[in-house]
């Protein structure tokens, strides 16, 4: 039996939320990559989890949620902005949060966007405090992709292109920026100082995380919309020409790729030796990871955005509806893969389409989805697929 926690304190801060601007930008990349899937129009929740808290932006706030004790801990802001909305995932680093917005319009007599990013030290209240904030005139367009902290830097990409490096021991200064050709929209990943960007101008980028320098850039056919993958030789990055590309750490060389049937919009997983990874024709596929030779795949009418997760040998894949359904009526659902066989375990239906890639928290797995203007936070037991709670706040439509 599902148990629902009615977070009623959300009545002010989780609010029906503006179909903007983020989806337009979404609906527009898919038309011009030629992908042919229709995306229903609503904005999806960023998701990221530490210990045993879920994180969770949407809509003009950003919660945090014990999944094991089954209680909201905080909200951010205590008071919504007006116009202010939050997409990207929180980076969460102990006590240390940094979230960046979506922005808020300047006014008629300030065009553009005002943008923000935040850095919140967790404590015994209902409200994080704000340690710093960006200047006000340093990022100048919207953040989709979830901030990065490593050390005291923090690493941001921006829709209009940009890559900066943060201080978050001298109140957020600025330390290096970089401008690509296009949107960023994955989280950089971070090795050994080098910072990897993955960009809609169909290339991954390899900086010095300390200095900014270029390493090098190596080339795709199609853009990259998630973040890239690691292992002990190779970067792993999904593109929209249909292909995994393996690129080397050292130098970007391309050392293999593998195919699909239509463009990669979620990251690829790694885990022991294996790379997982589903396009948008509803095919889930596992490769090799030092040779891209197929192991396995199977198909799926589904269609799938929310990149793959593994977990003690099994693939956790979610999917965003039938593709023969019209946006409004499609449906979603969290599917258990055997990692070896791809033989499904177990498969649980969601209400809406599953766009957030699922977090786990001790031996359970969390999914965030929009149903009827209203977050949902669903835990399962990655075991069986059973149904353990659900965390849904109050809507102030209600």
């Amino acid at each position: 039996m599902t148990r629902c926690l009615d977070g009623g304190t959300l009545f002010k801060t989780l609010r029906p939320f503006n179909r903007s601007a983020i989806f337009l930008l979404i609906v527009l990349s898919l038309f011009i990559a030629g992908c042919g899937v229709r995306v229903a129009n609503s904005n999806w929740p960023g998701l990221s989890a530490s210990g045993d808290v879920a994180y969770v932006a949407f809509g003009s706030s950003v919660i945090a949620v014990d999944i094991v004790n089954e209680e909201q801990i905080w909200t951010f802001p205590a008071e919504p902005q007006p116009g202010q909305q939050f997409y990207a995932a929180p980076s969460v680093v102990e006590q240390d949060v940094v979230v960046g917005d979506y922005g808020q319009t300047g006014g008629i007599f300030s065009p553009g966007v005002k943008v923000s990013v935040f850095g919140l030290r967790q404590g015994e209240g209902s409200v994080p405090s704000v340690v710093w904030t960006s200047a006000e005139s340093l990022i100048k367009d919207r953040i989709i992709a979830p901030p990065l902290q490593i050390g005291d830097q923090v690493f941001i990409g921006t829709a209009d292109n940009y890559v900066y490096a943060l201080d978050a021991s001298n109140n957020g200064t600025l330390q290096w920026q970089f401008e690509t050709g296009h949107s960023i929209w994955g989280q950089p990943t971070y090795e050994d100082g080098i910072l990897y960007v993955s960009s809609l101008d169909k290339s991954i980028y390899a900086f010095d995380s300390a200095t900014g320098d270029m390493l090098w850039e190596s080339s795709t056919g199609g853009s990259i919309s998630d973040k890239a993958r690691l292992n002990s030789d190779l970067v792993y990055v999904s593109s929209f020409d249909s292909m995994i590309h393996a690129v080397d750490k050292a130098t970007g060389d391309v050392q293999w790729t593998a195919e699909s049937e239509a463009g990669i919009w979620g990251a690829p997983a790694f885990a022991d030796g294996v790379v997982f990874y589903g396009d948008l024709n509803g095919n889930v596929f596992a490769v090799d990871g030092d040779s891209g030779s197929e192991l396995w795949s199977e198909r799926f009418a589904s269609y799938m955005v929310a990149a793959p997760v593994v977990k003690d040998g099994v693939v956790f894949v979610s999917t965003a509806g039938l593709l023969d359904k019209e946006p409004a009526e499609r449906v979603g659902s969290l599917i258990a893969l055997d990692a070896e066989t791809g033989d499904e375990l177990w498969r649980e239906s969601i209400p809406s389409p599953l766009f957030t890639t699922p977090v786990f928290i001790q031996d359970s797995i969390v999914i965030a989805f929009v149903f009827q203007d209203v977050l949902n936070l669903v835990v399962y037991d990655t075991v069986d697929g059973s149904d353990l709670w659900t965390y849904r706040p109050t809507s102030a439509a209600e």
